[in-house]
């Protein structure tokens, strides 16, 4: 018996085997896709999914602060933030009232949680002017984490006397 596909040209000018590897691809790969843990956003703490890639998201924007990279920085910001800040407002702002991020040594990452579908994310800022905490507010906007701002809560300095 043969299982060979015919060469004959088909839909488009492909051949039934193309067809075929088009086929299985499309359905491997939609039924991999994973949902986004952000679609149904419910009030009280974050998944570990969620935390993670709020993470990697605030991680991402601090980096590029650090390194200078005020563009860079500024796409991690949601677009409705964008609409409304644009990226030399934005770059001023954060030199002028958030330069402990510029010039953090260490963060870490607090309490996460949902609040009427914003993300609320603690982060602990250790920098040369002291330790800081900030609240970052996200949002999912067009299937994509965009963070909204970050207000500053607390500041302690080490008084060495």
């Amino acid at each position: 018996m043969n299982w060979s596909v015919k060469s004959e040209k088909g839909f488009g000018g492909m051949t039934g085997g193309r067809i075929i590897q088009i086929f299985i691809a499309t359905v491997v790969l939609t039924s991999c896709g994973n949902p986004s843990p952000f679609i149904k956003l419910n009030d009280g703490k974050c998944s570990n999914e969620q935390r993670g890639q709020i993470a990697n998201h605030i991680s991402g924007q601090i980096k590029a602060l650090a390194a200078g990279n005020f563009k860079g920085a500024y796409k991690y910001a949601a677009d409705s933030f964008q609409q409304n800040i644009d990226l030399q407002q934005f770059s001023l702002i954060i030199s002028n009232q958030y330069q402990m991020l510029i010039s953090y040594q260490d963060y870490t990452f607090g309490d996460c949680v949902v609040e009427q579908e914003t993300l609320v994310q603690d982060v602990d800022v250790v920098s040369k002017d002291g330790n800081f905490t900030l609240t970052y507010q996200l949002s999912f906007e067009d299937n994509k984490l965009g963070v909204l701002g970050a207000i500053i809560k607390s500041k302690s300095s080490d008084l060495n006397l």
